[in-house]
């Protein structure tokens, strides 16, 4: 009890402010975390990396004949192939569309004929 004693009180006014200024950097931080995770969420594309990667993996295993096209999640995959007859090489292009962002991921993949 005698600690009570020795502690000042704040005026009405001092809490106000203190209030204030503590929703104020609650509200800043929780926007600024907010951008954060939507940027995150919006340039996420380990997904369809991995995708692309698996589409790759067949080709190269015969498993898979160009041409291809399927969606998947919101994404148009496409396999595309071009014969390069002067260097005796086959271009495959993977390429994933997404529809509601405009985001392109591509992928070359030369093999020989």
């Amino acid at each position: 009890m005698a600690l009570l004693k020795k502690i000042k009180g704040s005026t009405l006014l001092e809490s106000l402010i203190a209030s204030v200024l503590i929703v104020v950097i609650f509200l800043v931080s929780s926007l600024i975390l907010n951008n954060v995770i939507n940027s995150k969420i919006n340039k996420e594309t380990r997904y369809i990396d991995y995708y692309i990667t698996k589409l790759e993996y067949q080709y190269l295993n015969q498993e898979l004949s160009p041409p291809y096209e399927r969606y998947e999640n919101d994404w148009k995959l496409k396999v595309v192939e071009q014969v390069l007859d002067d260097i005796n090489l086959k271009k495959i292009t993977i390429t994933a569309e997404h529809s509601g962002r405009n985001m392109t991921q591509t992928k070359h993949v030369y093999v020989s004929k």
